[in-house]
């Protein structure tokens, strides 16, 4: 297994006098071998250095997208809106998808998503049949809503996710910020079973989905945690 290179905390020590210079003599022989092993040494660390260079660069051949699937028990797709001024919070408690990460190459990562509209959820009752009503998400007529990834960059820590949200058949481009996180205590090299944050904002007119406007802002902010598992 390659390791990293550890450097010595101190500078080589000077030549001291039992390397062939005194106060008062000179040993050419000693001189030389003294030449002799600094030029080996400076050698060496030049290759050293070389060696761990190529080390931290190097990629495993055998690197590979991974496919995750879901858990769905330990998953929420949450969004939040403002009805009257205040914030609340709802759901979706049921969707189906799939995942495929590349920690190499960011770019062959992808997400594809498919909600059940009618699973919808408020803490408020009434608030939950007028998202299903006709005038929002009109759950009898249009009973999924999609995403489908196009490309994918790394950003900062995370990750850019652009694709196409589907709402009541009219599909817009839209970009999801992407977090993955391992369980606290995990090995850094964790890659079994992870946590997705994914945080957006639409606006629910962009999709004929904008009833209500007199009391729900037209601004929806999604939020999901999703643990996912990698397919074996």
């Amino acid at each position: 297994m390659p390791c990293s290179i550890t450097w010595p905390a101190k500078p080589s020590p000077r030549p001291s006098p039992d390397v062939g210079i005194t106060a008062g003599s000179f040993d050419h022989k000693k001189f030389a071998l003294f030449l002799r092993s600094l030029a080996y040494s400076l050698r060496m660390r030049r290759f050293l250095l070389a060696v761990s260079l190529l080390l931290a660069v190097a990629v495993p051949a055998t690197a590979e997208p991974i496919k995750y699937a879901f858990d769905y028990d330990d998953s929420n797709i949450g969004f939040f809106y403002v009805f009257d001024g205040e914030e609340f919070e709802g759901s979706f408690k049921k969707f189906t998808g799939d995942v495929v990460l590349d920690f190499q190459k960011p770019s062959n990562s992808s997400v594809n998503v498919t909600i059940d509209t009618n699973s919808a959820q408020t803490s408020v009752f009434l608030a939950t049949d007028a998202l299903k009503s006709p005038k929002v998400l009109a759950v009898r007529k249009y009973p999924e809503m999609s995403f489908v990834s196009r490309s994918a960059r790394r950003e900062g820590n995370g990750a850019i996710v652009t694709g196409d949200l589907t709402v009541r058949d009219v599909t817009r481009p839209v970009q999801l910020d992407v977090t993955v996180f391992r369980d606290q205590g995990t090995e850094p090299t964790e890659r079994d079973n992870l946590i997705l944050r994914v945080k957006t904002s639409i606006n629910r007119s962009d999709y004929n989905a904008g009833g209500y406007p007199e009391m729900v802002e037209d601004e929806i902010k999604i939020d999901v945690r999703a643990r996912i598992n990698r397919i074996k």
